[in-house]
Order: C-alpha cells, then sequence, then structure tokens
C-alpha cells in the first residue's frame, strides 16, 4: 500500500493488499481474503484513509474483508479507534467483515473511535453497511 494514488469517481485501483474505489458517496476499499489486523499495519493504513478522504471530500467509508483474523490486544485497539477519529470530522466507517464476530476488543476499537467523534459499527452484509452509510451521513 506504499502507492498514493488519488481516483476519479468510479475508477477502481487494485494493491497487493486491497482495491479501492471511490464511488460518489462513499470511498470503498476492499481487503484481500486473509487479511490480518493488526496494529503495525493499520497505522499506515488509517494514515492513507486520511489521505482518501481529504483528496475525494469524503467522510463515508464501506471496508470489506472476507474472514479477517485480528492480532491485536486492548492497547492497539483503543489507540487505533484513536487514530480511526482522526481521519476526517463527521467520519461514517462502515466495517463490513463476513465471518468476524465482533468481541470486546472490536467494541473497544469502535467506542474509542465513537468517543472522539467518528462513526463506526461492525456489519456481516453489504447492502446493510451501505443504507447505514447512506441514511446517516448528513453529507449525502
Amino acid at each position: 500500500m506504499n502507492t498514493r494514488a488519488f481516483l476519479p469517481t468510479g475508477k477502481t485501483i487494485v494493491f497487493d493488499e486491497l482495491s479501492l474505489e471511490f464511488k460518489n458517496d462513499h470511498i470503498h476499499l476492499k481487503h484481500r481474503t486473509g487479511y490480518e489486523i493488526s496494529p503495525n499495519g493499520m497505522n499506515s493504513f488509517w494514515g492513507y484513509l486520511r489521505e482518501q478522504c481529504e483528496h475525494h471530500d469524503c467522510t463515508s467509508i464501506l471496508i470489506e474483508a472476507d474472514a479477517p483474523t485480528r492480532d491485536m490486544d486492548t492497547v492497539a485497539a483503543f489507540t487505533s479507534g484513536v487514530e480511526v477519529a482522526s481521519i476526517a470530522p463527521n467520519l461514517w466507517m462502515a466495517l463490513c467483515f463476513q465471518g468476524y464476530e465482533p468481541d470486546e476488543i472490536s467494541e473497544l476499537f469502535r467506542q474509542a473511535a465513537r468517543n472522539r467523534g467518528a462513526n463506526v459499527e461492525f456489519f456481516d452484509d453489504r447492502d446493510a453497511a451501505l443504507r447505514w452509510l447512506r441514511e446517516n451521513n448528513p453529507s449525502f
């Protein structure tokens, strides 16, 4: 994910780890199968999302992954939630993870972000995630 490409609407860019597309009302990222959520990977990822939000003037993000795994402790989850909240004011982020059961660490991440003004929810259904983004973000 070292490429810093910005995309016109409807164009998709694919990295080894993910694909990204700007779709007029949200930024859509899809991670490869087998993606691991870890502190090392998340720091650069949140910075990349910050750049994309600024470039597209967009605060709605849909992130998808099939059966991701996680290697994070409570400190890393809290720190990651704080980082998410700093991506953009009035951020709306839908995390649509197939085969992933949110747990206490997921909730800690979500609450750390929410307590700092970001709106973050976990989903296992893409349509429900998009509906939540579109119904709740007053920017669209």
